[in-house]
């Protein structure tokens, strides 16, 4: 084949979501820094960590626009992260998408206190 998958005529047109699952790209990085974490890794939860922070403190912002609600809601996300990562079944959807359904979680208990 020459060139990439996304000019290939019989991908459609959303193939470059398709690449993000190719070695190298985010989901893939994102499923290997997961099973390095559930194996003990720490430098790799860090590694997750430095990926997905702008996106949870952003979501986390536009909840609690004013105050340190919206630091405290990052520190808990992680927190909950590092704890349920290696107990929690498969990530189907990807790690973004964990993280995202736990901060909005964390968001709705912070608003409810």
């Amino acid at each position: 084949m020459i060139g990439s998958l996304r000019h290939h005529v019989a991908l459609p047109p959303n193939a470059d979501h398709w690449d993000a699952w190719r070695p190298g790209g985010a989901l893939w990085v994102d499923g290997v820094l997961v099973a390095r974490v559930r194996a003990g890794d720490v430098a790799a939860f860090e590694s997750l960590v430095l990926r997905h922070l702008r996106p949870v403190y952003q979501l986390a912002r536009r909840t609690f626009p004013a105050g340190t609600a919206a630091d405290e809601v990052v520190v808990e996300v992680f927190v909950r992260a590092w704890h349920n990562l290696e107990r929690c079944g498969r990530i189907p959807t990807g790690f973004r998408s964990w993280i995202t359904t736990v901060t909005v979680q964390v968001c709705h208990e912070t608003n409810t206190r």
